[in-house]
């Protein structure tokens, strides 16, 4: 892919971990491209407000002004850090890794979802839920008759998060109800309502009242992202074979000694989001 991570990156990550812009905070624009704002101070320093003669006034209450963090601060926050993670057998070299890592896996996250829709096709539905087909075909027939939606969700639905709401479940995307439910919603003409379906949690009548392309929002994107990663590791892993000695394990105390922080840090790299490096203490 082209992909290389240098010295300079991994400087300027840690220095983001560490809080410290020393040429203005990043923000990400709707883009989601970095851009400088201004600089923030992770401390405050009480001033004394000046009386009209420029002497300082002893009554008034003091303000709070940003001191600034300076490259010292930032440094010697780094190598007390640093100092931590070596006292419990992590050398500094070993969180450059994690830094480097990190970095390359976000690289590629990136250059597999560059061309990723922006968009995606989303329903609004409402339904009414029931415990057995006897029921849901009685809702059917009434709605049939042209009795109101609203009215017989209230009446029958055992959804009890939306039923006094005319059993409004908003708008959604592929995937995220169960799959008969799923089916069915994106199968409806919008206006339509559905012969009753079947699902762990009872049957359902549907009805939808919209079909859009509409924007993909940040976590759902983010989410699609590192499918699109995982996906791509495991085609990965498939194509080269590593293989793994599981004789490590006895090199391995089994309650290890680590800072709190670090342990964090571990168990949340098995969870399905990518992480940053271990969270740093900023003075």
């Amino acid at each position: 892919m082209g992909i290389e991570v240098d010295e300079t990156q991994i400087d300027q990550e840690i220095r983001t971990v560490f809080g410290y812009f020393p040429e203005g905070t990043p923000t990400v624009s709707p883009a989601g491209n970095q851009e400088e704002d201004q600089d923030t101070s992770p401390t405050n320093t009480p001033q004394i407000e000046e009386t009209s003669e420029g002497e300082p006034d002893p009554t008034a209450t003091p303000l709070l002004r940003p001191t600034e963090y300076t490259l010292d601060l930032f440094e010697e926050n780094y190598q007390n850090y640093m100092d931590v993670l070596n006292n419990n057998g992590i050398k500094e070299k070993t969180f450059q890794d994690m830094v480097r890592m990190y970095l390359l896996r976000e690289e590629i996250i990136n250059v597999l979802s560059a061309d990723l829709p922006l968009t995606q096709e989303q329903v609004w539905v409402r339904h009414i839920l029931v415990e057995d087909e006897l029921t849901a075909i009685e809702v059917t027939d009434k709605l049939a008759d042209g009795q109101d939606f609203s009215v017989l969700a209230a009446e029958y639905s055992s959804d009890d998060s939306n039923k006094d709401n005319g059993g409004d479940l908003g708008w959604f995307a592929r995937g995220v109800m169960v799959l008969p439910f799923d089916e069915a919603a994106f199968a409806l003409e919008v206006g339509e309502i559905s012969d009753p379906i079947q699902t762990d949690f009872g049957w359902h009548i549907l009805q939808n009242l919209g079909k859009e392309l509409l924007p993909i929002d940040e976590a759902a994107f983010e989410e699609i992202r590192n499918e699109v990663f995982s996906e791509w590791l495991v085609e990965r892993r498939l194509e080269y074979q590593p293989e793994v000695n599981e004789d490590w394990i006895s090199f391995v105390p089994s309650e290890p000694v680590l800072p709190q922080e670090v342990i964090d840090y571990i168990q949340f790299q098995t969870s399905q989001q990518p992480s940053l490096p271990p969270e740093v203490p900023q003075q």
